[in-house]
C-alpha cells in the first residue's frame, strides 16, 4: 500500500493504540471472556469507529485506505477488537451512510460514529 501522510499518521495512532491499549490486555480478555467497553470507548473517542463516516455525521471520514491499515494494526493487537471495529465501521454504519435517511442517519449514526452506540451484527 501506498499511503499518504496522513495516512500514515493514522496507521501510527492506530499502531500507538494497539500496542499500549490493547496488546498488553488481549490474552487477559480472552482468558476471562471480558467486552473491552473502555478500549472501544477509547477508540470511539479516537475516531476508529468512524473511519468511513463523514463529518457530517460525527465520523472522522478517512476513506478506505486509512480504515485498512489502522484495522490491520489494531488486529495486530488484539483480534477480537478488530473485528468489532471492522464490523462497526462496515455492516453497523455503512447500510445506514448509504441507504438510510437523514432522519434516520441523525438518529442513528452520530450515535455509532462518536462511539456512544456500538452496532451490532447478527
Amino acid at each position: 500500500m501506498q499511503l499518504n501522510d496522513e495516512q500514515i499518521l493514522i496507521q501510527e495512532a492506530a499502531r500507538k493504540f494497539a500496542t499500549y491499549q490493547l496488546a498488553l490486555h488481549a490474552a487477559e480478555w480472552d482468558r476471562n471472556a471480558t467486552f473491552p467497553r473502555d478500549a472501544l470507548a477509547d477508540m470511539g473517542a479516537q475516531g476508529f469507529l468512524s473511519m468511513l463516516v463523514p463529518g457530517q455525521w460525527g465520523g472522522v471520514g478517512t476513506g478506505h485506505l486509512a480504515y485498512s491499515a489502522a484495522l490491520e494494526e489494531i488486529a495486530a493487537g488484539c483480534g477480537a477488537v478488530s473485528t468489532i471495529m471492522s464490523g462497526h465501521n462496515s455492516v453497523g454504519c455503512l447500510p445506514i451512510l448509504q441507504f438510510g435517511t437523514d432522519s434516520q442517519k441523525e438518529q442513528f449514526l452520530t450515535a455509532l460514529a462518536t462511539g456512544k452506540h456500538l452496532s451490532a451484527f447478527a
